[in-house]
């Protein structure tokens, strides 16, 4: 993380060539392939330039269209509806990924999306989750997310009565959204 200034130095990297990805709140994603980087020696990147990118607003509300504040807001191109499940991803894992949270009002606004298709998701721990929304490109919205009720199966895998370790457990729901389970 750049301390100020858009300045940056990586110490330590291996030679050979690299691809750097340099993100941030405002901005898309920018990738700068080609990187070579010599033994013993500083390669200076002095001009990587950034674009501000897309800005999604939109507003969560509940089924009876009621707002609600202090909602998770995600969107990302690995987002889609044939994986309604949640995977906890970093910007460092995940460069495209954004974040916002809505206001009292129920308003959000993401920023620095890529102009490419993105799903978007919200969450909150009392009041569910959303269907995933599938944005095409450019679209910027509004949109609406409704938050519904979640709820939770438990159980136990076995095998010949013990129980096993390392498995994945997936609950699909019949038309054809998928919850993964780690």
């Amino acid at each position: 993380i750049s301390p100020s200034g858009g300045s940056f130095l990586f110490q330590g990297i291996p030679e050979g060539t690299h691809e750097l990805v340099v993100t941030g709140p405002d901005f898309e994603a920018t990738r700068v392939p080609g990187v070579v980087v010599r033994a013993n020696e500083t390669t200076s990147l002095d001009a990587i330039r950034v674009h501000g990118g897309r800005r999604v607003s939109g507003r969560i509300t509940n089924a009876n269209h009621q707002p609600i504040a202090g909602v998770e807001i995600m969107a990302s191109p690995s987002l889609h509806p044939a994986a309604q499940g949640l995977t906890r991803s970093s910007p460092e894992d995940e460069p495209e990924l954004r974040y916002a949270w809505s206001d009292e009002s129920g308003a959000f606004e993401l920023r620095g999306l890529g102009n490419a298709r993105v799903g978007v998701l919200a969450e909150h721990p009392s009041h569910g989750r959303s269907a995933i929304t599938v944005l095409e490109a450019n679209v910027t919205g509004p949109i609406e997310l409704v938050l519904l009720p979640t709820a939770s199966v438990q159980g136990t895998v076995k095998k010949a009565g013990a129980p096993l370790e390392g498995i994945a457990v997936i609950a699909m729901k019949v038309l054809g959204a998928s919850h993964y389970l780690k």
